[in-house]
């Protein structure tokens, strides 16, 4: 489904939603003005009646609002799960596009917190493929900062047969 589809959907779910609103709330103004013109002109058991009668009927228009609820929150929750899928199928698919700009070869997947790191000819490309309006986690966020920060270093570590160590570290170090 198209992000305009999803748009489409969503925004007439919400005028059907919208309207069932106005039509409760303008009965509901029509009971109170009955209610007002039949006070004075009614005997009161009848009038208690009737109060108990539009009671039972609001309450069954309150439970219908409440079903179409339900039904709007399962519409929103299945789309999100489209979604998510779909950004699934994009992060593994897009790299195969023929307007994709960097060499398959040159990708490395990790997926997790970020897609792909491109190891070009002249440069190290920490790359995120997002669909629609998604959005960076707090997370990617955090290591498009790091690296904003030039605060990216690479390590060699080393394990012989007496021990493990630190061979060479590149890179700004963080001040302690």
């Amino acid at each position: 489904m198209s992000v305009i589809a999803f748009i489409l959907c969503i925004l007439s779910i919400l005028y059907v939603y919208s309207k069932q609103v106005i039509i409760n709330r303008n009965r509901l103004n029509e009971y109170k003005k009955q209610i007002q013109t039949l006070s004075n002109s009614v005997p009161l058991s009848h009038f208690n009646q009737m109060l108990q009668n539009k009671d039972s009927e609001l309450k069954l228009l309150s439970k219908e609002l409440s079903n179409f609820k339900e039904e709007l929150d399962s519409l929103k929750s299945q789309q999100q799960s489209k979604s998510v899928r779909l950004g699934l199928i994009s992060e593994n698919v897009l790299p195969f596009h023929e307007d994709f700009k960097y060499n398959v070869k040159d990708l490395v997947p990790m997926f997790r917190p970020i897609d792909y790191i491109v190891f070009a000819e002249d440069e190290i490309i920490f790359l995120e493929i997002k669909v629609g309006t998604s959005q960076l986690s707090p997370k990617q966020k955090r290591i498009k900062s790091l690296i904003e920060l030039g605060k990216v270093r690479f390590e060699e570590h080393r394990v012989t047969e007496n021990g493990y160590f630190i061979k060479e570290s590149y890179g700004k170090k963080e001040e302690s």
